[in-house]
């Protein structure tokens, strides 16, 4: 049986999501604030920080920021899922840029739970 190209990305995005998952809760029951563990010698390694806004530690302020911006990564990830679907119709879609597009999809639903 031959998925189509639309479940495979599916599937990565899924999976994505689970280790994403699993590494933040993981993260946060294991290490505390501020500490670094070594995971491929210097080449990768965690530093457990927490940033309460959005990029670069920008936040809006109070709830109704904390709503804006809920509201915003909701809409963006529809978006985006919506864009992916479009693009894996057209059999000229390179590979790598879905795949590219389902990766920051995941990381945006990551964000979102």
């Amino acid at each position: 049986m031959k998925l189509s190209k639309g479940t495979r990305l599916f599937i990565l995005g899924a999976l994505l999501v689970v280790i994403d998952q699993i590494v933040k809760v993981l993260v946060k029951t294991n290490m505390d604030l501020g500490e670094t563990v070594d995971v491929l010698g210097d080449w990768f390694k965690l530093h457990f920080v927490l940033n309460k806004g959005m990029a670069f530690g920008m936040a809006f302020g109070g709830v109704w920021g904390k709503v804006l911006l809920s509201l915003f990564r909701i809409i963006l990830f529809g978006g985006l899922c919506w864009w992916i679907d479009k693009l894996a119709k057209k059999p000229e879609t390179p590979t790598g840029v879905l795949v590219g597009l389902t990766m920051i999809t995941a990381g945006a639903m990551g964000n979102i739970l």
